[in-house]
């Protein structure tokens, strides 16, 4: 695994230094690795305070988030970055094992399962729930990949908004929030 110290935020002093509460940065990164390495494992025994983030706080946050209104900017860059700091924090494997999960169960609509409600646009694509996603979980670990799994989901959300004949809100919110970084603005051209 390879394991960055820059993932995490830089510290306002040395009491809140990781890399002096660990011994330093070869033994952070050891630390990272045998994390990363844990979870990675298909039958890892979770603790208490992980499954705490993944079974209540992670839903209760994309609760929150389905009814924060799209107009409410700062509300939803504080939301983005947060879960892009949640997402740096736990590492790849955390995001990609627990965290997308979560997401693609609230954004993903079964063919068969277009009902009234779909079909009048109350759905979690026209909430807070689309930029939180795209920039705060699939753009916190810029890779080709990522970027591939983003430009698809964008493509959906265009589809599926689209369809359902509802407003464009949570898209422009989302290219709002991605255009922030200088470093989307080919990804979002394109």
């Amino acid at each position: 695994f390879f394991c960055s110290v820059s993932r995490f935020p830089r510290p306002t002093c040395a009491l809140s230094d990781l890399l002096v509460m660990s011994g330093g940065e070869r033994a952070f990164v050891k630390l990272l690795s045998r994390f990363e390495g844990h979870i990675d494992q298909e039958w890892f025994e979770p603790w208490e305070e992980l499954n705490w983030i993944v079974n209540n706080l992670l839903p209760r946050i994309l609760e929150v988030t389905m009814t924060i209104g799209l107009a409410m900017q700062k509300v939803v860059h504080a939301l983005c970055q947060f879960m892009f700091r949640l997402c740096r924090t736990f590492g790849r494997t955390f995001t990609e094992k627990k965290v997308k999960l979560k997401f693609e169960e609230l954004v993903s609509i079964p063919a068969n399962d277009f009902d009234p409600q779909v079909k009048q646009g109350h759905i979690a694509m026209t909430t807070c729930i689309v930029p939180m996603y795209a920039s705060g979980v699939l753009m916190a670990f810029v890779t080709e990949e990522d970027k591939t799994q983003l430009s698809q989901f964008l493509s959906r959300v265009l589809c599926t908004l689209a369809f359902c004949q509802t407003s464009l809100d949570s898209l422009r919110a989302t290219l709002i929030e991605l255009s922030e970084n200088p470093a989307n603005h080919e990804l979002l051209l394109s």
